[in-house]
């Protein structure tokens, strides 16, 4: 999803500990509220705080891309490599792409 990065900002500024029994897990856990303002008003419980829990972010000047799960079930798998990205490393059957799916 995007948003304006004014209000990503102002999100995660408002961080709260994870839904984890145990205190150190549930503050490695960062969840971020989400301001009421943005809860629609004909939902049930419109008044309740919600939260988002963000797991990437490509931060720009004016806008904000965010990978969320509600529920943790989001896996990233990171590849570097000592030379340059080209195109052809993302076309499929590519090490990159045959790497990736080792990964699964």
């Amino acid at each position: 999803m995007h948003l304006p990065t004014p209000l990503y900002r102002r999100m995660v500024s408002n961080s709260i500990p994870g839904p984890n029994k145990s205190a150190a897990k549930a503050r490695s856990m960062r969840q971020f509220l989400i301001p009421l303002e943005f809860n629609e008003p004909v939902s049930p419980d419109a008044d309740v705080q919600r939260y988002i829990r963000i797991f990437v972010a490509l931060v720009t000047e004016e806008t904000t891309f965010v990978i969320s799960d509600f529920s943790r079930l989001v896996k990233f798998n990171f590849v570097s490599k000592k030379d340059g990205w080209t195109h052809e490393d993302f076309n499929v059957g590519s090490w990159v792409s045959i790497k990736s799916l080792c990964m699964i």
